[in-house]
């Protein structure tokens, strides 16, 4: 994904090269945060705190072809402060309430479906779905979330199918 030039420059204090990656990453990132926090505002401040914390931690990176590891590592932990700590106090609220950004339009009713898809799925498999649709192979999500890359594939594999039963409305809860 990253320019290897860019990763490099960056962590020598290349201010503008950071700009670069963060051009590169935000709309992976904001995709990614959305889906996971459910909120639109608060998926910006995750990204927003995800490349600052990248940013301030850069030159410890040692690898720099692992650099969108080490940002999506950094950003999982982001999205996760956001869903415990700031999600959570907007519980009662009901679904309509969290959507209510949302206008009725066919592509944000599509939206709406993959988010209320995505609800059933436990948080690793929602994980890994995310990350799969933010461009990672099987073997960079399994160095995100710690698994193999096969159980990484099992594990998309059966997520999918979750998700397919349930648009398909086939799906039965566990």
């Amino acid at each position: 994904m990253a320019d290897l030039n860019l990763v490099v420059r960056s962590r020598q204090g290349d201010r503008e090269a950071f700009s670069q990656l963060y051009l590169e990453y935000k709309d992976s990132l904001y995709r990614y945060a959305w889906y996971k926090i459910g909120d639109p505002d608060y998926a910006m401040d995750a990204v927003s705190d995800t490349m600052l914390a990248a940013l301030e931690q850069i030159g410890k990176l040692k690898n720099p072809k692992a650099f969108s590891t080490y940002l999506f590592r950094i950003h999982a932990a982001s999205c996760s402060h956001y869903v415990k700590d700031v999600i959570k106090a907007k519980e009662s609220e009901d679904l309509s309430e969290v959507e209510s950004g949302l206008s009725a339009n066919d592509g944000d009713f599509k939206a709406l479906e993959l988010r209320e898809a995505l609800a059933i799925l436990n948080d690793v498999e929602k994980d890994i779905v995310l990350l799969s649709v933010s461009g990672f192979n099987s073997k960079e999500i399994a160095k995100v979330t710690g698994y193999t890359s096969g159980a990484t594939r099992s594990k998309l594999s059966r997520a999918l199918a979750k998700m397919r039963d349930f648009l398909e409305g086939k799906y039965e809860k566990q």
